[in-house]
């Protein structure tokens, strides 16, 4: 069965790790030196929220950096300054230079291209709020950003060290009412929710669960999810140190087929669904959504070990690192969950291969990002771990994995793509053979269906076609494997 989905998964690539809430005006360690600008967010009684920007030093300009597109509807309320957009980016200037900027926002709660939602939108008129969108870079005359044809990401200032704070007379995070306060650290920092719901713990989470989410997904989420967490535990070969954070919302039935969108923040995860395909409890759309549930669990474990700084730096393009690899989880333990687990990895991997074609014949697999296809990452990053798999018959992926975290702790300044086929070799893999999948990430084959299907078959799994070039068949595992991904 095919459905009509709208996926955007594990943006983890995107963030770091997460940071411990502070009570409002509690000293930040004596080694963290004081920030460069202070962020206050506050929630209004009518509903509308104000941002207010107090910096350490007079600024002139700065580059809104959270996301790789424009988006924000922002008032200022501070005279002499505007908000400004030019290309991909976006931010605020002022007349002369100074240290204060207010805003009156509107809560952007739309799906944003490999980036997490600014506010998560409960059903109930609660939100989850991601304090990372507010970081800034300095900028010091709009002239500057004139050429510049990048998004705001990758503006090439360092982000500006941040004290973010947010109040509210609803409760926020687990207080009721008050405020919350952290010095963001590098990338998005956390999801904070600011509502009325009473937080909610299972045997394998704790977190808030949004109440017009389906009683057939509530009802079977915790045991869902602890089966999936206990599925990876077994795998990676330790247990997490702590239950996982859940933001789960639901955005109701009225779209079209399914739509799911998550990332993983730390041991945080914030999830989404929608569709009118999620009013029914079908075998095939539970399938799915354990799939969804397992993909974003397994960043948490691709995380585990505080390796983010190498493996999921934002920039290079090489996100399949990460995205391919929590899509090889998650097939495989969304196989052993279905019902027909057969039908389903034809299926996902029919479209994987469909997906990773179509992009490379347009640009190389490192571009993706560029050229606005996402969605290649997963793909054609999910090929490739497959590869990786079969080319180590001594070890499945887990243990790729797990030697991968560990060349990554000892390897801070290393490109991640590099670090990948160095530890590949090192576990024992053909040199020729990992030269095949550097190529698959670098470079755009004159024939892309052809490339990839001899790639694949010299790691031994062989793809077969139709007269269409539609995948009919691939093992999930070479014959020569000892241990395997797949049994």
């Amino acid at each position: 069965m095919r459905f009509m989905t709208s996926i955007a998964l594990g943006v983890a690539g995107w963030a770091t790790s997460l940071s411990a809430a502070a009570p409002e005006g509690e000293v930040q360690d004596a080694l963290q030196p004081p920030a460069e600008v202070a962020i206050k967010l506050a929630e209004n009684p009518d509903g509308s929220w104000e941002v207010t920007y107090d910096f350490a030093e007079p600024q002139s300009a700065l580059v809104l950096s959270q996301a790789p597109v424009t988006y924000r509807e922002w008032t200022p309320l501070s005279e002499g300054v505007t908000m400004w957009r030019i290309g991909g980016m976006e931010g605020f200037a002022f007349r002369k230079p100074a240290s204060r900027a207010s805003f009156r926002i509107k809560p952007f709660s739309g799906e944003l291209p490999a980036a997490y939602t600014p506010f998560l939108a409960f059903s109930d008129g609660s939100y989850g709020v991601l304090t990372g969108q507010f970081r800034v870079k300095p900028l010091a005359s709009l002239a500057e950003a004139v050429d510049f044809t990048k998004s705001a990401e990758e503006w090439p200032a360092a982000v500006m060290s941040s004290q973010v704070s947010i109040t509210s007379a609803r409760a926020v995070v687990s207080q009721a009412g008050g405020a919350y306060s952290e010095f963001l650290p590098e990338g998005d920092g956390t999801i904070v929710y600011v509502g009325s719901l009473a937080p909610v713990e299972g045997d394998s989470f704790r977190g808030y669960i949004d109440p017009g989410l389906p009683a057939w997904l509530r009802e079977g989420f915790d045991a869902d999810l602890g089966t999936i967490f206990s599925m990876l535990a077994k795998g990676w070969g330790h247990e997490l140190k702590a239950k996982a954070r859940v933001m789960m919302v639901f955005g109701g039935f009225e779209a079209k087929g399914l739509s799911l969108k998550g990332g993983a923040m730390g041991d945080l995860l914030s999830l989404q669904m929608s569709g009118e395909q999620l009013a029914d409890p079908t075998p095939e759309i539970r399938t799915y959504v354990r799939w969804f549930l397992a993909h974003e669990a397994a960043h948490i474990f691709q995380r585990a070990r505080g390796n983010d700084a190498v493996l999921f730096s934002d920039g290079g393009g090489h996100a399949w690192v990460h995205e391919g690899s929590a899509n090889a989880f998650a097939y495989r333990i969304g196989a052993d969950l279905a019902d027909d687990p057969d039908a389903f990895l034809k299926e996902v991997y029919a479209e994987e291969y469909r997906d990773c074609v179509a992009h490379l014949e347009k640009a190389a697999l490192v571009e993706a990002r560029d050229s606005g296809n996402f969605r290649a990452y997963y793909a054609c990053g999910d090929l490739i771990a497959l590869a990786t798999d079969a080319l180590l018959p001594e070890h499945d992926l887990f243990d790729f994995w797990n030697a991968l975290q560990t060349a990554s702790l000892k390897a801070a300044d290393t490109d991640r793509a590099e670090l990948y086929f160095r530890t590949l070799e090192e576990l024992g893999a053909p040199a020729q053979k990992v030269r095949q999948l550097r190529a698959f990430v670098h470079e755009k084959p004159r024939d892309a269906s052809a490339f990839v299907r001899t790639t694949m078959a010299s790691a031994g799994l062989p793809i077969a076609v139709d007269d269409k070039g539609a995948l009919v068949t691939m093992p999930l595992k070479a014959g020569k494997d000892r241990k395997s991904l797949h049994p």
